[in-house]
């Protein structure tokens, strides 16, 4: 996990890029396991314990991400308030 310690990495890339591409990097693969779960079902897609086992995985997981996009979400504006607090300083 990367840490917030600043608001800028040496490539440019901001930490909410890299949090927002790891975030969508593991909706992505929970979406692959559910296409290949309903793919490898046999008979009815309900039926099938892996298909249910895959969806309960995955709105629980999705669920965790939105409440960790939301986490990030609050850090990244109160350093970016605490930033503009410091704006002047650097300006001197």
């Amino acid at each position: 996990m990367i840490s917030v310690v600043e608001s800028q990495s040496y490539t440019g890339w901001s930490v909410v890029d890299c949090y927002a591409g790891e975030f969508h990097l593991r909706l992505r693969q929970l979406e692959k396991s559910l296409l290949q779960a309903l793919n490898d079902a046999k008979g009815k897609i309900l039926d099938d314990d892996s298909v249910i086992t895959t969806l309960e995985t995955l709105k629980q997981e999705a669920a965790d991400i939105s409440k960790k996009v939301e986490e990030t979400d609050k850090v990244i504006a109160e350093i970016e308030t605490v930033s503009q607090q410091y704006m002047p300083l650097s300006q001197v």
